[in-house]
């Protein structure tokens, strides 16, 4: 019987519910030159999406991530991880197999499949956020963003 299960993943210890797993994704680059950032969306057996405990969900249920790994706890079963990143790279799905008590490990590798720069561009995109996270301490919508020109 396992009332109370608490695993060690690289030096974080995360307490899980009874029934549940712990997903832990390290984003790359299909190039391994690194690790990326990029805006994921993870929806398990519950139909319900999840986000790390350290992060901001956004009204869709995705979140964003910095370039480095994380780790959300998921209830047992499959479970979809999607990764997007920009106009230039391909986006990731796959879908994990979510076991209790257990670390079940992915390490996405995202496609570069425009690479403006060996061209002389800078990729961007000059997009505006009319949304915001469920933890939002703004009361109305106000724009945010950055203002771009060909920095070609």
């Amino acid at each position: 019987m396992i009332d109370d299960v608490s695993l060690t993943a690289a030096g974080v210890s995360l307490p899980l519910q009874p029934g549940f797993g712990l997903l832990r994704v390290d984003i790359g680059s299909a190039l391994g030159d690194g690790a990326l950032g990029g805006r994921v969306t993870i929806t398990a057996a519950d139909t319900q999406t999840y986000t790390p405990a350290d992060s901001c969900e956004f009204q869709d249920g995705s979140f964003h991530v910095e370039g480095r790994p994380f780790e959300v706890a998921l209830p047992e079963g499959p479970a979809e991880l999607t990764i997007a990143r920009g106009f230039e790279y391909d986006v990731w799905s796959e879908v994990v197999d979510i076991l209790p008590g257990r670390v079940t490990h992915s390490a996405p590798r995202l496609i570069h499949c425009f690479p403006m720069s060996t061209d002389g561009w800078y990729g961007d995109d000059s997009h505006v956020h009319l949304f915001f996270h469920r933890s939002s301490r703004h009361s109305h919508p106000t724009p945010r963003g950055r203002s771009t020109k060909n920095l070609r």
